[in-house]
């Protein structure tokens, strides 16, 4: 399922199931700090050698009508470099990898440093619906925003010139965050969290050796703790 088709149906999701819900007479506005996996989906993954890191995140919701209102997150993630498959690959060609006009010759390239890792920083707001069940609020949102990204750097150790530095990119992009949580209630204040998201972003890096476009693509499950007002 493409990208469109996951956003169409949370759209879906967001006017119907709201509609189906019991009524309750006022719902709260939270805010809540969380925090979980974020594991690298598609060719972030495949092509550009992510693999599973960590997402935290402070996110609010303000209920504005009966079971709908606004949303927002300030997203951070990290996920390393997958070291053992670039280097499990010495064959790499500027047509197979953009890694290749980004780190150089790969026919000298013989190692990279394990320290490599990409930075994701994300700021979206938008619209959520929220379905009460007694105790239980299930959030359902479609957010959009901005995300500042870092493209790894390395350490390269090639045949006939010793070790050279690449510096890392930075690149900044238009976000989707679609997502889906559930919030219980401890007592009248305080509330635990378990959330679902999937973050999309496409951004061009811009170096000395070409423009590589990499997208981020990022399913992340997180929990924390929350206080409603």
């Amino acid at each position: 399922m493409n990208t469109l088709s996951r956003i169409k149906r949370l759209i879906l999701l967001i006017v119907i199931v709201p509609l189906m819900a019991d009524a309750q007479d006022s719902l709260k506005g939270y805010i809540s700090i969380n925090a979980g996996p974020a594991k690298p989906l598609g060719s972030y993954a495949s092509q550009g050698n992510a693999v599973t890191g960590f997402n935290s995140n402070l996110s609010f919701g303000l209920p504005l009508f009966k079971y709908f209102g606004v949303s927002g997150k300030v997203d951070y993630c990290y996920n390393a470099f997958n070291i053992n498959v670039f280097n499990s690959n010495p064959n790499l060609s500027a047509n197979s990898s953009e890694y290749a006009n980004y780190y150089g010759n790969p026919t000298s390239l013989k190692s990279l440093r394990s320290n490599s890792i990409y930075t994701v920083l994300n700021f979206s707001g938008g619209l959520f619906a929220c379905v009460p069940v007694k105790k239980i609020i299930i959030d359902f949102r479609l957010l959009g925003g901005a995300v500042r990204s870092t493209y790894p750097g390395a350490g390269i150790v090639e045949n006939n010139l010793g070790s050279i530095g690449v510096p890392a990119a930075t690149a900044s992009a238009f976000s989707i965050d679609a997502g889906a949580g559930v919030r219980f209630t401890i007592t009248s204040k305080f509330l635990v969290l378990i959330n679902l998201d999937y973050l999309y972003a496409n951004p061009f890096y811009h170096t000395a050796g070409g423009t590589i476009a990499q997208n981020i693509s990022l399913f992340t499950v997180t929990t924390g703790i929350g206080y409603q007002f």
